[in-house]
């Protein structure tokens, strides 16, 4: 790249997320119902 990532340990990086987690499981649950009611997917044993 064209600068140096962290050199020392004592340099911290700082990841800011924005949104809230109920957004991505919302998003999620309809993902999942359109996939399962179109026979798209497949079972996994977890």
């Amino acid at each position: 790249g064209r600068y140096k990532g962290r050199v020392e340990t004592a340099e911290i990086t700082l990841f800011k997320s924005l949104g809230l987690g109920i957004e991505d499981l919302a998003v999620g649950l309809k993902v999942f119902q359109k996939a399962k009611a179109e026979g798209l997917g497949q079972q996994i044993e977890w």
